[in-house]
């Protein structure tokens, strides 16, 4: 798998998606990609990666200087709370992430909360799915920070089946007020929400 991947210098595209991978896979696929410059889409999702094989990912890809990754779908593996610091470091610092899907999974309010403080830095990601992760409070007042920074760009957000009460609701309604950049929030089927 990593042997065919090292062949191919020009690959901008690539989905294994739904493929059994684990933190070995992981360790393969960055071996096959270490001297990629092209590769811009990666879907990852419906695998069994957990924050081990995340952060292999995340320093194979994103840690590169000359890393034009802009598209990382993580979604549906087994990612923890650990995986959230690994995001929110390379979040302070990437500058070609565009859009991160890290939906189901579990990250729990304590790995939201790192994902989101690594946005306080970051002025190019757009879009965030980060649905049905567990996250509460803590990771909502994070948010709520990143929100007001002048460096955020988000536009897409979504927080959809995850822990957040009224209240959290409310603050990130009062870090909204002024940032002209979030046109889409889903925060659907939260705790004490009809909507």
């Amino acid at each position: 798998f990593g042997g065919a991947l090292q062949k191919s210098h020009s690959i901008i595209s690539l989905s294994v998606s739904g493929n059994q991978m684990d933190d070995n896979t992981s360790r393969m696929l960055i071996h096959g990609l270490i001297h990629n410059n092209t590769l811009t889409y990666l879907d990852v999702s419906c695998n069994k990666i957990s924050c081990n094989g995340l952060r292999v990912l995340l320093k194979g890809l994103l840690e590169k200087p000359n890393s034009i990754l802009s598209v990382l779908n993580v979604a549906d593996n087994h990612i923890q709370a650990e995986g959230g610091r690994s995001l929110g470091r390379i979040l302070r610092t990437n500058t070609s992430l565009v859009d991160l899907n890290i939906r189901l999974n579990s990250l729990g309010d304590e790995g939201g909360k790192m994902v989101f403080e690594g946005l306080h830095k970051n002025s190019t990601l757009t879009r965030l799915n980060i649905a049905s992760n567990r996250l509460a409070s803590d990771a909502a007042n994070a948010l709520a920070i990143a929100l007001t920074q002048d460096c955020c760009e988000l536009c897409v957000l979504d927080l959809s089946s995850n822990q957040l009460c009224n209240d959290d609701i409310e603050n990130l309604g009062i870090a909204l007020q002024n940032n002209y950049t979030v046109i889409s929030l889903d925060h659907r089927l939260n705790n004490n929400m009809d909507t």
